[in-house]
């Protein structure tokens, strides 16, 4: 039985933000057909799709039912006039490789738009077999600096990377100012320090693989003991926070832990940015187009309706006139509803 026919470049209308208007893209994160969706309809020029057996599972077994869900999406995606990037989980052990060179040949010739990854053996195998794939590179390669991007987009042809949402506000317009690739920013939601599918803290607090055993900081080695007014988290027996019993406090996690910086103890990973990036739209220049990134993983269906429609209108509302832009109060009600950052453990790759 023959494979699925590619869709040809004829066959595919370009998302409305081409030519002078794609300079501001807005991409939505889906991990589900309704999340592709709700994408379309709410107008996002990307979906970026993590497909469980893909992200979640490690496991691209050929009678999986993965790639119909891609085929899938990626019809709904064509049908809308908009563009669809399929992720990978990245850390692929030897064995994995000829099933990841067969899966991103299937993906390709389905019609995807561009496939996502950041382990740099995936992204060069992937090339290998498609020369002409677009290639994105996903946050938790954590690509900080200009050789960073250059990197990515000189060695392995990528055409998007996004930026870690931690990244300083200073740092984000340095690396715009000259981007050898587009950059994708992150409107709303956040992915912790971590690498694609391998965070690296919880396995070294841990010792168990994020990758081989499907979970950021598993729940086997989670401790939580209340002493008086004190409650300590640990992981593995380190201790990564003690708050008094009365102050709330999230499932433990590497990313959410405590830890001394310098001189004094803070929540370093997956802090609020104090930079709302809507207010700033108008400010931010790049020789290539910007997309901002909408990762809703609270709050349900109509969370998600509500952060792309807002997001939508505000991109719109600046390329129309940059001068006169303006943040509306509704805008801002629906962004600072839930506007802390969501650690790695809440992100979209499957470590829920």
């Amino acid at each position: 039985m023959s494979g699925p026919k590619p869709i040809s470049s004829s066959q595919r209308r370009p998302p409305p933000g081409e030519g002078v208007r794609a300079r501001l893209q807005l991409t939505a994160a889906a991990s589900c057909l309704d999340d592709v969706r709700r994408a379309v309809g709410a107008g996002a020029d990307w979906i970026n799709l993590t497909q469980r057996s893909l992200c979640f599972d490690r496991r691209l077994r050929d009678r999986d039912p993965w790639l119909r869900e891609c085929e899938e999406a990626i019809a709904i995606v064509h049908r809308g006039g908009r563009r669809i990037a399929i992720a990978f989980a990245a850390r692929y052990g030897t064995r994995e490789l000829p099933r990841v060179a067969k899966a991103a040949v299937r993906l390709a010739d389905a019609g995807a738009d561009a496939l996502i990854a950041s382990d740099l053996g995936t992204l060069d195998l992937i090339r290998g077999e498609r020369p002409g794939l677009a290639l994105h590179v996903s946050p938790q390669a954590s690509a900080t600096n200009r050789d960073a991007v250059s990197l990515y987009a000189m060695h392995f042809g990528v055409s998007r990377v996004a930026l870690p949402a931690s990244l300083p506000l200073a740092r984000m317009r340095h690396l715009l100012a000259a981007a050898p690739a587009e950059i994708e920013l992150f409107g709303h939601g956040s992915y912790g320090s971590m690498l694609e599918g391998q965070c690296a803290l919880s396995s070294w607090i841990t010792g168990i693989s994020v990758g081989r055993d499907g979970g950021c900081s598993p729940a086997r080695v989670i401790h939580v003991h209340r002493s008086g007014r004190t409650v300590t988290s640990r992981l593995n027996g380190v201790l990564i926070d003690a708050r008094p019993a009365d102050v709330p406090g999230s499932v433990p996690a590497a990313c959410r832990g405590r830890y001394q910086v310098g001189r004094s103890s803070s929540y370093a990973f997956g802090m609020r940015r104090p930079e709302n990036l809507v207010e700033i739209l108008p400010s931010l220049a790049s020789p290539r187009p910007i997309a901002f990134r909408v990762v809703t993983t609270a709050g349900g269906p109509e969370r998600q309706r509500e952060m792309l429609a807002v997001w939508r209108a505000a991109i719109d509302a600046c390329l129309d006139d940059p001068s006169r832009f303006a943040v509306r109060p509704e805008w801002r009600r629906v962004l600072e509803e839930d506007g802390d950052m969501l650690p790695c453990t809440a992100s979209t790759t499957g470590h829920r």
